[in-house]
């Protein structure tokens, strides 16, 4: 039995079929839930990179970005952070083009891609190192290779992850 604390009750009737949630008690805007699961359905609970057919996030989504940083998969994360910032620039570009030996300068083509890549970037990064702040991320990134390849930036990534 677990007891889980929400701030508003949303149950979808697919949940429903999956477990029974009983209302314990409720104060104010809160309400104290009682789940009981029944663990003999199977797939019910979605990992959250993962939609419900099974699929991960869509490529070059904070989602995606943020759990390629999380299992370690610096240079898929970085490539995807890279098409993301392409899409941000008005640059039409596939995903699956974009090699780790290309210029950057390739995919930064205004300031928006730039601020799409540093948020992407830093998002990813701080699903590894939770206790990355704002600022020391503003401090990396004015030292960033924003002129070198995308293996420089992987470098720069795995240089702020290990420190």
């Amino acid at each position: 039995m677990k007891i889980i604390y929400f701030n508003f009750l949303v149950i979808s009737s697919f949940i429903l079929s999956a477990c029974q949630a009983t209302v314990i008690e409720t104060m104010s805007d809160t309400a104290i839930v009682e789940v009981n699961v029944d663990h003999s359905k199977k797939n019910i609970y979605l990992s959250p990179t993962q939609d419900i057919q099974g699929h991960g996030p869509d490529s070059g989504s904070a989602e995606s970005i943020g759990a390629l940083f999380w299992r370690g998969n610096i240079d898929a994360a970085v490539i995807e952070s890279f098409y993301l910032a392409a899409k941000n620039g008005v640059n039409k570009i596939n995903i699956n083009s974009i090699q780790l030996s290309d210029a950057s300068a390739l995919y930064l083509t205004n300031e928006h891609s730039f601020m799409a890549l540093s948020d992407a970037l830093y998002s990813g990064i701080k699903r590894q190192q939770s206790a990355l702040t704002q600022t020391e991320w503003q401090q990396f990134w004015r030292r960033s290779p924003k002129s070198g390849t995308l293996k420089d930036w992987v470098n720069f990534c795995e240089l702020i992850i290990n420190r």
